[in-house]
């Protein structure tokens, strides 16, 4: 591993040992600021539908920026999810490429952009960094330079922010199990059922309302009822 690496690496291994998922991921956002001209930025993954979802972010305009790619359905954090993992802007008053969301990061302050996609096996999100002033990047070394700096960074907070929606995905299955067994054991106690059959009653309803079994678990322990 080069020096620059080992920097990273124990860089964003200080950012993994923070407590909250918010003040990793902002920890790792800062990283990759520093990598260049950048003055905010944010961390975001895919959502339902295709939506972009917001992490984490440095600079509140950071997440304005990436609400209005949610809004306009176009920007660089779209496309880095979508058609190529990179993609820097140098001045967004000449780039034709988000004709809708373009003029609105303009408005917000910015005139350069960043978007990285960041994977493992999988797509994970995406880090997106803004810059206040027109970035040359025809002929500059410095700029190749900074833009592969942040690369690296990517490269080693992909498995950041993995780790961090795993942890989430096992919270929310633990959740979802707790909620089942706190609707089991309603059923049981009001019609004196079995643990078995009381989640296949619960079961039996989620079909015919096509809804999900932690849904329906967590409406009949929030409401107190079963739906109608």
């Amino acid at each position: 591993m080069t020096q620059r690496g080992t920097m990273i690496a124990e860089a964003l291994r200080s950012a993994a040992s923070l407590r909250s998922p918010e003040s990793r991921l902002q920890a790792v956002i800062g990283l990759v600021i520093e990598t260049g001209p950048w003055t905010s930025g944010s961390i975001c993954t895919p959502g339902p539908g295709g939506q972009l979802c917001t992490e984490a972010y440095l600079d509140i305009r950071a997440r304005e920026g990436d609400r209005l790619q949610a809004e306009t359905g176009e920007g660089p954090a779209f496309d880095a999810l979508g058609s190529e993992p990179v993609q820097v802007v140098g001045d967004l008053h000449a780039d034709r490429r988000w004709p809708n969301w373009s003029p609105r990061a303009i408005d917000l302050g910015f005139t350069g952009a960043m978007s990285l996609r960041l994977f493992t096996d999988v797509t994970v999100g995406t880090v997106n960094v803004y810059s206040s002033r027109p970035i040359e990047l025809s002929g500059a070394s410095i700029q190749a330079a900074s833009i592969q700096a942040a690369l690296d960074v990517a490269a080693h907070a992909s498995i950041v922010v993995d780790a961090m929606m795993m942890e989430r995905n096992l919270r929310r299955a633990m959740d979802s199990r707790n909620l089942i067994g706190q609707a089991q054991g309603i059923l049981m106690q009001r019609h004196d059922l079995t643990a078995d059959a009381a989640f296949a009653l619960l079961r039996r309803i989620s079909q015919q309302h096509n809804v999900k079994i932690a849904v329906l678990a967590e409406h009949l322990v929030s409401a107190g009822e079963l739906p109608s």
